[in-house]
C-alpha cells in the first residue's frame, strides 16, 4: 500500500510523453523542493543577507528560492 497514491501520482497514457517530461518532474519533485527547504530552514527573511554555497542544481534552486523569502541581497559561491 502506498500512502497518498490515489492523488499524488501522475498517469501518462503515452510512454514517450512520460519520458519527455521525466526531467521536468524530477526538478519539481526533488531538486527544487530541496533548495527551497534549505532557504526556509536557514531562517532567511526580509532584510537578510544570504550566501548559497554551490552552483549545482540544488544550489541554483536555493538561489532562485531565496527570492520567495525576500532577503536584501544574496550571492552564490562555486
Amino acid at each position: 500500500m502506498i500512502p497518498y497514491a490515489d492523488f499524488n501520482l501522475l498517469r501518462f497514457p503515452d510512454r514517450d510523453q512520460a519520458r519527455a517530461k521525466l526531467l521536468d518532474l524530477t526538478m519539481l519533485s526533488d531538486i527544487f523542493p530541496t533548495g527551497f527547504h534549505g532557504v526556509v530552514t536557514s531562517g532567511a527573511g526580509v532584510g537578510s543577507t544570504v550566501c548559497v554555497a554551490g552552483a549545482g542544481p540544488v544550489g541554483l534552486a536555493a538561489a532562485a528560492s531565496r527570492i520567495c523569502s525576500g532577503p536584501r541581497s544574496s550571492s552564490s559561491a562555486i
